[in-house]
C-alpha cells in the first residue's frame, strides 16, 4: 500500500512540474489528469493555471479539474474567471464547475449573469444574428440550470427580468420550468399572466409548466386555458391538468372529446385514460365512432391498455363493421388480446383463417390468439362454443398450426412466435415439423371465380383438336393428344415453384430462431438436422438455439462449423461454444485464428478464447495485437488481461504509443489488470525526456488510466 501511495505522489509530482511546461497539449492533458485523480494537492496549481495561463484550452482543463475536485478554496478562481475571463468557452466551463456548489457566494455570482450584463460581449461570434448559439446563451442556460434547484426567491426574481425581454427567447422554457418548481407567489403570478396575455408558443410553455403547481389559482388558469383558441395550448393546459390527477377537473377534459379538432380530441384521450373513473369507459367507447381515424385508433388502444372487458363486445362490432380499415382492425384485435376477452377467440380464429383478409389484420389476430389461448377462461370459451356450434367447433391452437403454413409470411411467423407462448405438446410438434422444412406452404387464395361447369363453346366454332363432324370425347387426335400430356405428366414432375420453396425456407429459419424461446428439448434433433442443411440463415438460428437449449451435443454440431464458407455461420459457431470449455475446443479456435481472414470472425474468436482459454490461448492471441483491424486489437487487450497472460506486458508496454496513441487507455487498463508494476516508472522515465515530448501527451492519459479515481 505504501509503495502504490508513494508511487502516485511521484505521478502528481511530475504532473504538477509538466503544468508550467511550454507545451500547451502536455498542460492541458497534466491538468486534466489531476482533475481525473482527485489530487487535491493540486487545487493551487491548478487555480495559478485558470488565472495566469495564456492558452484558453489549458484554462478550461484546469477550471474543469478544479470541478471535479470541489475544493472551497478553488470558488474564488472560479467566480472571477465567470466574471473576467476574455474567452466565453472558459467562463461557461467555469459555471459548469460552480453550478453543483451550494456555497450561498455561487448563487449571487450565478444571479448577475441572467440579467445579461456580467455576459456582455461574450458573443463569439459578433453580430451575426443567424448564428443559434452564442457563448453568452450557453452561460445563462447553464445559469438558469444551476439555479433551477436553488429555492431562493432572488433567482425567481431574475429569472422573471430575463424573460420580460425579448432577447432570450429560447431560455424561455427553461426559465419557466425554473419558476413553475420554485412555485413561489410571484413566479406563478408571472407564469399566469404568460399564459393569459403571452404569444401562441408562450401560452404553450406557460401551460407547460403549470403543471408543476399545485395552487388553485393555476387549477383554474388552465381549466380556462382549455378553451384557448390554439389547439396546442389546449393540449398542453389538458396535459397540465391530467398531471393533477383530480376528478374535479375530469368533466371538463371530457368535453374536449367533443373539440372540433382531432389532434385535440386524440391528445385529451390519451389524458382521460389514465383516469381510474366509471365515466371513462363509455368517454373512451364514444371515440369508436369519431369522425377521425387516429381518433378512433387512439379509444382503440386505450381500451386495450385499461384492460375494459366493457370494450369486449363493441371491439367485436367493430371488427365486423369497419372490417376494410387496416389500422383500426389491428389495433382493435391488439386491444382484444390485451383485454384477454375469452369472447373474442372464436372471432379472431376466423379472421385468421380468412385469407381474403388483410394480411396485417391476420397477423394481429395471430399474435392476440398467443395470449388469449393460454387463458383458462379461453378454454372455457372454446367449450361454449363447442356447444353453440356443433360437432366442428374452431380450435385456436390447431388454426395456429394452420396458420404456420401461409403464404403470408408475417402471418405464419406471428403464429409460430403465439405457439412459443402457448408452449405444449402440440406446439413443439409443429415446430419440429417448421424445422425440418415439412410444413408444405399453402396455395395462394384463387382470384379467379371457381365453377363445376365447363365453359360453353361458342357457337359455330370447333375445336382445334378435333376432327370435322367429331366431338372432343371421340375425337382420335384429341385422345392423342391427352395420351401424350397424361405420359409427359408421369414422366416429368412439374417443376419446383421456387417462391414456395424459399417461403419454406423462411419458416424453416424464423421456427430454429423461436426454438431458442419455446425451451423445449423435444426440438433438439430437428435443430442438429437443420445446422447441416446447406442454408447460412438457418445454419446460424440452428446453432445458436442448441446453444441456448443446452444441448449437449453442441460441440459435435459446433466445431465443424468453424470452417464453414460463410462468416456468420463460422461467428454463430464461436458463440455456441462461447459456454464449452474443453482441450480439443482451444485447439479448434487457435487453428481457427491461424487461418482466418474475416476481422469479425477474429475479433469474436479472440473474445471467446477470452473466456475460458489456457496459455495456447494467450500465445496465439499475442500476434493479434498489431492487426489492421482496431476492434481485433481492443478485443485481444481485453482477452489477454481476462487471461492474466503477465508474458504478455512486454509486447503491450510498445503499444501505448503506437498509431499515434490510438489505444493507450485501452493498454493501460489492460496492463493495470495485468498488474504491472513497472509500468508506472517507465511512463515517468518517458515524461523526464525531453526527446520523447511527442509521447508526453499519451503518457500523461495512460497514468490518469492508471490512477483514475
Amino acid at each position: 500500500m505504501k509503495a502504490g501511495s508513494e508511487m502516485r505522489e511521484a505521478v502528481v509530482r511530475t504532473l504538477l512540474s509538466l503544468l508550467h511546461r511550454d507545451n500547451e497539449l502536455s498542460r492541458c492533458c497534466a491538468a486534466r489528469a489531476l482533475g481525473e485523480m482527485k489530487a487535491q494537492e493540486a487545487v493551487p496549481a491548478l487555480i495559478t493555471r485558470l488565472q495566469t495561463d495564456p492558452d484558453p484550452d489549458v484554462r478550461m482543463e484546469a477550471a474543469a479539474a478544479l470541478g471535479k475536485l470541489g475544493s472551497a478554496e478553488s470558488l474564488g478562481a472560479l467566480i472571477d474567471a465567470l466574471h473576467s475571463d476574455p474567452d466565453g468557452d472558459v467562463r461557461i466551463q467555469c459555471c459548469l464547475a460552480l453550478k453543483h456548489s451550494k456555497s450561498p457566494r455561487v448563487l449571487e455570482t450565478l444571479l448577475p449573469l441572467l440579467y445579461g450584463e456580467a455576459t456582455a460581449g461574450m458573443n463569439e461570434w459578433g453580430d451575426d444574428e443567424d448564428m443559434e448559439f452564442s457563448a453568452a446563451w450557453e452561460l445563462q442556460e447553464q445559469a438558469l440550470e444551476a439555479l433551477e434547484d436553488s429555492g431562493d426567491a432572488r433567482a425567481a426574481r431574475a429569472v422573471i427580468t430575463l424573460l420580460e425581454s425579448d432577447d432570450y427567447p429560447d431560455l424561455q422554457e427553461r426559465g419557466f420550468r425554473l419558476l413553475a418548481r420554485q412555485g413561489g407567489k410571484e413566479g406563478t403570478a408571472f407564469l399566469l399572466r404568460q399564459l393569459q396575455e403571452g404569444e401562441r408558443l408562450t401560452r404553450r410553455r406557460a401551460a407547460q409548466a403549470l403543471a408543476w403547481i399545485k395552487a388553485p389559482e393555476a387549477r383554474q388558469a388552465l381549466l380556462r386555458a382549455l378553451q384557448d383558441p390554439d389547439p396546442a395550448v389546449r393540449i398542453a393546459a389538458a396535459r397540465s391538468l391530467g398531471e393533477q390527477a383530480d376528478d374535479q377537473v375530469l368533466v371538463p377534459l371530457l368535453r374536449l372529446l367533443q373539440d372540433p379538432e382531432a389532434e385535440v380530441r386524440r391528445e385529451v384521450a390519451a389524458v382521460v385514460a389514465r383516469w381510474e373513473h366509471p365515466v371513462v369507459l363509455n368517454a373512451l367507447l364514444s371515440l369508436l365512432h369519431d369522425t377521425h381515424p387516429s381518433v378512433r385508433q387512439q379509444g382503440v388502444f386505450w381500451l386495450g391498455e385499461r384492460g375494459e372487458a366493457g370494450a369486449v363486445e363493441p371491439l367485436l362490432r367493430l371488427l365486423e363493421q369497419q372490417s376494410e380499415d387496416t389500422l383500426l382492425c389491428s389495433e382493435a384485435i391488439k386491444a382484444l388480446g390485451k383485454i384477454r376477452a375469452p369472447a373474442a377467440v372464436i372471432p379472431l380464429c376466423r379472421i385468421l383463417q380468412d385469407r381474403e383478409r388483410d394480411a396485417e389484420i391476420r397477423m394481429q389476430a395471430a399474435l392476440a390468439l398467443g395470449d388469449l389461448v393460454k387463458t383458462d377462461m379461453a378454454v372455457a370459451e372454446r367449450e361454449e362454443e363447442q356447444v353453440e356450434e356443433g360437432p366442428s367447433p374452431l380450435d385456436p391452437l390447431e388454426v395456429l398450426v394452420e396458420a404456420v403454413a401461409d403464404t403470408e409470411v408475417n402471418v405464419c411467423f406471428a403464429a409460430l412466435l403465439s405457439l412459443t407462448r402457448i408452449g405444449g405438446a402440440r406446439a413443439s410438434e409443429t415446430f419440429v415439423k417448421a424445422i425440418r422444412g415439412e410444413i408444405p406452404a399453402a396455395s395462394p387464395p384463387s382470384t379467379m371465380p371457381q365453377t363445376s361447369e365447363p365453359a360453353p363453346a361458342d357457337a359455330g366454332t370447333e375445336s382445334q383438336d378435333t376432327l370435322p363432324g367429331e366431338d372432343p370425347q371421340s375425337s382420335t387426335l384429341a385422345a392423342i393428344e391427352a395420351r401424350y400430356q397424361a405420359e409427359m405428366s408421369a414422366a416429368s414432375p412439374p417443376p419446383p415453384d421456387h417462391a414456395l420453396l424459399e417461403q419454406q425456407r423462411r419458416v424453416q429459419r424464423h421456427a430454429a430462431r423461436l426454438a431458442r424461446e419455446l425451451g423445449d428439448p423435444a426440438v433438439l434433433e430437428s435443430l442438429r438436422q437443420a445446422a447441416a442443411i446447406d442454408d447460412p440463415e438457418l445454419q446460424r438460428e440452428a446453432l445458436l438455439s442448441l446453444a441456448t437449449l443446452d444441448d449437449p451435443q453442441i460441440r459435435e454440431v459446433a466445431l465443424p462449423k468453424l470452417h464453414a464458407p460463410h462468416r456468420e455461420v463460422r461467428i454463430a459457431a464461436l458463440d455456441a461454444l462461447e459456454r464449452y470449455q474443453a482441450p480439443e475446443a482451444v485447439d479448434a479456435l487457435i487453428t481457427l485464428l491461424d487461418r482466418e481472414e474475416d476481422p469479425l470472425v477474429i475479433q469474436r474468436a479472440v473474445e471467446v478464447l477470452g473466456t475460458w482459454g489456457d496459455a495456447r490461448a494467450g500465445e496465439a492471441i499475442l500476434p493479434r495485437l498489431n492487426h489492421e483491424s482496431r476492434p481485433v486489437r481492443c478485443a485481444a487487450l481485453e482477452a489477454l488481461a481476462a487471461l492474466n497472460s503477465s508474458e504478455a506486458i512486454p509486447h503491450l508496454r510498445p503499444l501505448l504509443f503506437a498509431q499515434g496513441g490510438d489505444l493507450r487507455k485501452e493498454v493501460a487498463s489492460a496492463l493495470k489488470k495485468l498488474g504491472d508494476t513497472e509500468l508506472t516508472p517507465f511512463l515517468l522515465r518517458i515524461l523526464q525526456d525531453p526527446a520523447e515530448e511527442e509521447k508526453h501527451w499519451m503518457a500523461i492519459e495512460a497514468l490518469a488510466e492508471l490512477f483514475r479515481v
